[in-house]
């Protein structure tokens, strides 16, 4: 089934000591499937760029998707994370550097911007065979972009963003000193950022509105960016909205919650006029 990384629900609060990260736990990676990726790793939220990155929670705080800044107002997220607040945005938060309840910074929103076709979160999971055309017209348009009512931008940083056809994915993705990266709050670890460095870019759905990537993904994701390392600089290509879960792990947390082992994004290129529009953000 190829499902929307959706909201997740928050777990309880943690004590005060560190919790085990799932992959690294002995009693854990013995019952891994073959072949199950450990190489996301946490990052220190507070330092730039990741700061820029955070928690977009909702419903006093029970759901979240991941955000991030790309302007001093402006907070890039998953459509289907916000859209039934739209009439109501300044119950959306937004937690800048968000690491185990503490945050760099915090605004609420005020105004949401979507894709003019959107028209909503699919009802109803689509098959993992669904044609290109049908995944592209449930996700390709799944963006928004949260206006805060602080600059709060300003102070954290933001990220810049590039608008990358496939060729030029197909030509970074050969060079030794690009490197292509996701960043999220997945379920799993759902108080620290965790990122994986090693994605790879399978390419483009059919007509270009979706991309498809190797890093798994868990709800919480939802909104997270595909980053471009390049000599030093972190740039979002792509903001990423659903996966095809993989619900064979014999480790019962991560069946009921699966990770997804293909992930498909919003390129940039799909919100690049909009962004324009609201550069003064």
């Amino acid at each position: 089934m190829i499902t929307p990384a959706h909201p997740t629900e928050s777990p309880p609060t943690p004590s005060a000591a560190p919790v085990p990260l799932v992959e690294s736990d002995p009693d854990v990676l013995r019952w891994l499937p073959p072949g199950y990726p450990i190489t996301r790793v946490q990052v220190n939220a507070q330092a730039y760029p990741w700061r820029s990155i955070g928690r977009v929670t909702t419903y006093g705080g029970q759901q979240y998707c991941t955000g991030t800044l790309v302007g001093e107002r402006l907070v890039l997220t998953a459509a289907h994370c916000v859209w039934r607040l739209r009439q109501f945005p300044s119950e959306i938060n937004f937690l800048a550097g968000f690491q185990r309840n503490q945050y760099v910074a915090h605004a609420k929103a005020q105004r949401l911007h979507f894709a003019p076709n959107y028209a909503g979160p699919p009802t109803s999971p689509a098959p993992h065979d669904a044609n290109p055309q049908a995944l592209e017209a449930a996700f390709g348009d799944d963006w928004a972009l949260v206006e805060l009512g602080e600059p709060i931008g300003q102070q954290v940083g933001f990220l810049d963003w590039l608008a990358l056809d496939e060729a030029q994915v197909a030509q970074l993705g050969g060079l030794a000193q690009a490197q292509f990266a996701i960043s999220g709050y997945r379920s799993d670890r759902a108080f620290v950022q965790t990122v994986d460095h090693g994605c790879r870019l399978a390419g483009f759905t059919a007509a270009g509105r979706l991309i498809v990537h190797d890093c798994p993904l868990m709800p919480g994701d939802s909104g997270g960016p595909i980053l471009l390392a390049q000599n030093g600089q972190y740039r979002i290509v792509g903001m990423d909205v659903a996966g095809v879960p993989d619900k064979t792990s014999v480790v019962p947390a991560l069946r009921n919650q699966p990770r997804m082992k293909r992930g498909f994004a919003v390129p940039m290129t799909n919100l690049a006029a909009t962004f324009a529009a609201l550069k003064q953000f």
